[in-house]
C-alpha cells in the first residue's frame, strides 16, 4: 500500500468525488424534473398549436368559400349593372321614337286644327259675303220696286 498521506489524499479525494457526485446528482434530479416540466410545455404548446392550426384552417376554408361567393356576386352585379343600362338604352330609344310619333301626332293635329280654323273662317266670309249680295239685291229689288211705279 501507499503511505498514510497517499491513503489520506486518497480518502479526501474519494470524500471529494462523493460529495461532487451527490452534488451532480442532485442537479441532474433538478434537470430532470426541469426537462419534464418543459416537455409537458412543449406538449400542451403543440396541442394548442394543432388546434390553432385546424382552426386557422377552417377559417381559410370558409374566407375561400365567402370569396368566391363574393366573386360570384361581382360578377352577377356586373351582369345586371350592364344589362340595365342595355334596357335603358332600348327603353330611352323607345321612348324617344314614342315622343317622336306622339310629336308628329300632336303637329298632324294641330296642322288639322289649324285646317279646319282657316275652312270655318272661309266659310263664315263666305256666308257674311252671301248675306252682303243678298242685302245689296234686296236693296237693288227695293229700288226696282219703287222705280217701276
Amino acid at each position: 500500500m501507499g503511505t498514510k498521506d497517499e491513503v489520506k489524499q486518497a480518502v479526501e479525494d474519494k470524500e471529494k468525488t462523493e460529495e461532487s457526485l451527490k452534488v451532480l446528482r442532485k442537479e441532474l434530479g433538478v434537470l430532470k424534473n426541469d426537462l419534464s416540466k418543459v416537455e409537458a410545455i412543449t406538449k400542451a404548446a403543440k396541442k394548442k398549436c394543432g388546434e390553432n392550426w385546424e382552426v386557422q384552417s377552417k377559417l381559410q376554408e370558409k374566407f375561400r368559400a365567402a370569396d368566391a361567393v363574393r366573386e360570384e356576386a361581382f360578377v352577377h352585379m356586373h351582369y345586371l349593372r350592364n344589362n340595365n343600362k342595355k334596357r335603358t338604352n332600348i327603353s330611352s330609344t323607345k321612348a324617344k321614337e314614342a315622343m317622336k310619333r306622339k310629336k308628329k301626332r300632336e303637329e298632324k293635329a294641330k296642322s288639322r286644327a289649324v285646317l279646319k280654323a282657316q275652312k270655318e273662317a272661309e266659310e263664315r266670309e263666305k256666308e257674311r259675303e252671301k248675306k252682303l249680295r243678298k242685302k245689296e239685291r234686296s236693296k237693288c229689288d227695293c229700288y226696282r220696286f219703287y222705280t217701276q211705279d
